[in-house]
């Protein structure tokens, strides 16, 4: 069975894991220059044999939420591929994920369409793999991956703070279905620069969500922090 290997790529750098036995080691951190790209590609002449993922964390995304009526084939893949064409033209790297039908009227489906809107910025490390011709799996946006990290049957609205080399993210989640995510790249790296930031960045988050009606404006807001112990 082909060795996993998962593709870290933020704004500055692309890091890659080993996943081997319910662990995720560390291999390697490649810029994203020339050099970095060279040694890019000698680190995957040494792992042809294993298979690849990328997970992005980029803060060039897009959120949007569709109503679409319930139809089934390719009447539904012709409606999907019309809607991810008009929201996010010009990259490949757009899906739409089904959270359920509405419960009133003629119950259409709702969909979370993402997209991630700079694929420039993917481009040499795809085609890096593709010169070496590496077995490339999937492309992810860390967004997709957050929802794991929920409580189990987790219901009302939630913000999740998440702290990661490109900066800190927020994720909003209502009833356990992620409707938002934005990635804030940070100026300081010192813990306690990013606690302070992230408090000012989730004060700014509810204003944001309140304007948008996604939330009561007089209401507070549960949130949690996703942090190594020692960053409590």
């Amino acid at each position: 069975m082909p060795q996993r290997r998962v593709l870290f790529l933020d704004n500055s750098r692309l890091t890659a894991y080993r996943v081997h036995g319910g662990a995720v080691l560390h291999e390697a951190s490649f810029a994203g220059d020339e050099a970095g790209l060279a040694t890019f590609g000698d680190y995957l002449q040494q792992h042809r044999r294993s298979l690849f993922l990328i997970l992005a964390d980029a803060a060039e995304e897009s959120f949007q939420t569709e109503d679409i009526p319930h139809s089934t084939g390719k009447d539904r893949q012709a409606i999907l591929r019309r809607k991810l064409a008009q929201h996010f033209y010009g990259t490949p790297y757009a899906r739409a994920l089904l959270q359920g039908r509405l419960k009133s009227g003629r119950r259409d489906e709702r969909l979370l369409l993402m997209a991630l809107t700079q694929p420039q910025h993917f481009e040499p490390w795809i085609a890096a793999l593709r010169r070496n011709q590496a077995i490339l799996a999937g492309i992810y946006s860390l967004p997709q991956t957050i929802t794991g990290l929920l409580p189990a049957r987790q219901t009302g609205k939630l913000l999740l703070l998440t702290l990661t080399h490109a900066g800190l993210r927020q994720t909003f989640f209502d009833d356990g279905q992620m409707r938002f995510s934005r990635l804030t790249p940070l100026i300081h790296d010192s813990t306690d620069a990013s606690a302070l930031a992230a408090a000012s960045e989730a004060v700014k988050m509810h204003q944001y969500l309140a304007s948008q009606r996604l939330i009561e404006r007089d209401k507070p807001l549960v949130t949690r922090v996703f942090a190594h112990p020692a960053e409590m």
